[in-house]
């Protein structure tokens, strides 16, 4: 059978040429580091003739016989053998290979290292050894050199998070200590390519190993806040990976203040700063700066689940049941979702659902966040729907229903929500126009409805409000009751649309 088996390969290719052709296959460390020059193609190319050559003819020699490199055994030429051919196998992602070939990769690996070597009794061994060699190649001085084991290396542990994520059968804490400790070293780095490899591996890693025990998360968030500067850059790709760097935070924080009552605790005392502050901070100066609106969509939707918190799990989401409804009837695409429970928004006083559930714990933030809306709503030139949708749900979520802060507080955080509330019913105004001559398109009805809801909720605020309803003695403007009849002509206003 051996026999047979060996008569169909090319006179070329023998049993012995895998671990050749493999050694081939691996990418020779670089000449100048990767943080100064960054490798071009040709650069690739120089560091492993015959790539491509030599990567068909594994193919072809694996489809013949892959008894070689599948076996069942803890020798050491075998494992090194499969180290070997895991590690090259994505260091060609270094590579900028045609479509054809780069698919033609993709099932070598997945045919060959997650259907057949991760799926033997061996392989927690093997996975050990992998990580033996990463830690070898790239915790060392020269790292920075190793270009084709630093791309295999974010390529691997991507794909092996995504593989073992339900039970995390390969991972452990030695191996997940390992990659926070090399993604830091990208983290730190000052090329952006290395920045945003960083960041994508460990938000990863931060998702997907949640419950499991294995991230360092106190350590994950104190180093993902150390970066968080970096959202200032005028780079996209470094703002973009900074968002990225900042969902990882808040799902740190998800995971360390496990005690909601506690969290809340802390952010309604003024005394005390929680990891929720040092985000809410982050995310309040990153919107300040962003010039773009795509910016500031994403930096808004990290605000408002941290705002949800406390929720169990509320946020805002794209409704993907948005096109069951009549389009009369459809008027939010963005709902509110508590775990499989939605907050029906075609009612009239759907918003109370949510700032009943606020009680107040958010108070610390309530005069930066309308400072910031206030600065939002008129930022950008161009109308943008989301954008919009985003500023009215981050409106509810910063509302409280009680009244614990200081009366002054309460009074000009008031006047706030007004000239909030104010300057979104004339932006719509703008848009909409003579209503009367054209109808009215499904995303502008849905900003219709939810300025009526922030209306309404601003007006149920006012309660707390000092001198509304009264002349007080030291009030000589009445400013409370000139507060409340804007409102009340606002509020007309919007329940006659």
């Amino acid at each position: 059978m051996e026999n047979s088996t060996n008569s169909s390969l090319p006179p070329s290719l023998g049993l012995g040429s895998l671990p050749k052709l493999v050694s081939h296959l691996k990418l020779l460390p670089l000449i100048e580091s990767c943080e100064a020059v960054w490798p071009s193609r040709l650069d690739l190319q120089l560091m492993a003739p015959s790539y491509e050559t030599n990567l068909q003819k594994l193919r072809l020699l694996l489809e013949c016989d892959p008894s070689q490199l599948v076996q069942e055994s803890t020798e050491p030429d075998v494992l090194n053998l499969q180290v070997s051919f895991i590690t090259c196998c994505y260091e060609s992602t270094a590579f900028m290979l045609s479509e054809e070939l780069a698919a033609e990769l993709q099932t070598l690996r997945e045919a060959f290292v997650w259907s057949k070597l991760m799926v033997l009794a061996t392989s927690r061994p093997l996975i050990s050894k992998v990580f033996q060699h990463y830690r070898r190649m790239l915790l060392a001085d020269d790292w920075f050199y190793q270009f084709g084991d630093l791309t295999s290396f974010c390529a691997f542990v991507w794909d092996l998070v995504a593989f073992d994520q339900d039970e995390m059968r390969l991972l452990d804490r030695t191996a997940m200590e390992l990659i926070e400790q090399i993604c830091f070293r990208l983290l730190r780095s000052k090329k952006v390519q290395l920045f945003v490899k960083g960041v994508t591996v460990l938000e990863e890693c931060i998702h997907k190993a949640r419950g499991y025990s294995l991230v360092d998360y106190e350590s994950v968030y104190k180093e993902l806040g150390k970066q968080a500067w970096r959202l200032s850059e005028d780079d996209e790709r470094i703002q973009n990976a900074s968002i990225i760097l900042l969902t990882g935070m808040l799902e740190c924080v998800r995971v360390l203040e496990v005690d909601r009552n506690q969290l809340m605790t802390l952010i309604s005392n003024f005394s005390q700063l929680s990891r929720a502050d040092d985000l809410m901070e982050i995310l309040l100066k990153g919107l300040n700066q962003s010039n773009a609106v795509s910016t500031s969509i994403a930096l808004l939707d990290i605000l408002l689940q941290l705002l949800a918190i406390d929720h169990d799990g509320l946020r805002v989401v794209p409704d993907e049941s948005a096109e069951e409804y009549n389009p009369d009837e459809m008027v939010c695409p963005l709902i509110m979702t508590n775990g499989n429970q939605k907050i029906d928004t075609r009612y009239d006083d759907w918003w109370k659902d949510i700032i009943d559930q606020n009680k107040g714990r958010f108070h610390r933030w309530t005069m930066k966040l309308f400072r910031m809306l206030l600065s939002e709503i008129g930022k950008f030139e161009n109308f943008n729907v989301t954008h919009y949708q985003y500023l009215c749900y981050t409106v509810l979520f910063s509302i409280h229903c009680e009244q614990i802060s200081s009366l002054v507080q309460i009074g000009i955080t008031h006047r706030s929500m007004v000239s909030f509330a104010n300057r979104m019913v004339n932006r719509l105004e703008s848009l909409m126009g003579d209503t009367s001559s054209k109808p009215i398109n499904s995303p502008l009805r849905s900003c219709m409805h939810l300025t009526t809801a922030v209306v309404a909720c601003v007006k149920n605020y006012e309660r707390f409000v000092p001198a509304v309803g009264e002349t007080r003695e030291n009030d000589v403007t009445n400013l409370g009751n000139y507060q409340s009849q804007c409102l009340n002509k606002l509020l007309n206003k919007v329940q006659g649309w």
